[in-house]
């Protein structure tokens, strides 16, 4: 069974960011996201940061409250911070994204990025069960492999197959190294 998210990639940016600093502004927040180019992993514009924050508002994931001082023009800036359930949900996402994220998936390293809302036993557990996750992924593409010719495939459909291999395993791989780096 597929895992349906309850944050788009952008909340999930959003809420993390959030997370760590408390109370941010919607600029404080794109500056963050300019200054470690979440717009790599995310396609977040500032458009959609803004069109976030409210949708994370109207779900009652986050709360705000205006600033004190504006300086410059345009609307007094809100300050948001997480509300008690949208700290849940974000760390309940934090870790189906890593349990769960398939090989080359975006969403794994937006959970690695908010992976300091874990502490290190449920980092490192998220961790094992997407190892688990990958050899069942692993197994299920041999399966597949084998029922359809395996190694009489031609080369240009193996090809596919072996490159499926080699991403899990290195995916099992990288898992590895990091639960052997997690204090």
């Amino acid at each position: 069974m597929k895992y349906k998210y309850k944050l788009s990639n952008i909340e999930f940016v959003l809420a993390q960011i959030i997370w760590e600093l408390k109370t941010a502004s919607g600029y404080k927040i794109n500056k963050i996201i300019i200054e470690r180019q979440y717009k790599n992993w995310a396609d977040i514009g500032t458009t959609s940061i803004y069109v976030g924050l409210d949708r994370l508002n109207g779900r009652r994931l986050v709360d705000y409250k205006f600033m004190d001082k504006k300086s410059g023009r345009g609307p007094v800036p809100k300050l948001f911070k997480l509300t008690p359930i949208g700290k849940k949900i974000l760390k309940e996402e934090v870790i189906r994204s890593l349990e769960l994220s398939r090989e080359r998936d975006r969403r794994f390293e937006l959970a690695l990025a908010a992976s300091p809302i874990l502490k290190a036993d449920e980092f490192r557990k998220a961790l094992f069960s997407r190892i688990d996750f990958l050899n069942e992924s692993y197994k299920a593409v041999e399966e597949k492999f084998k029922k359809d010719g395996g190694d009489k495939l031609p080369l240009h459909v193996k090809v596919l197959f072996e490159h499926s291999f080699f991403l899990i395993n290195n995916e099992i791989d990288f898992a590895d190294k990091i639960i052997s780096q997690v204090k």
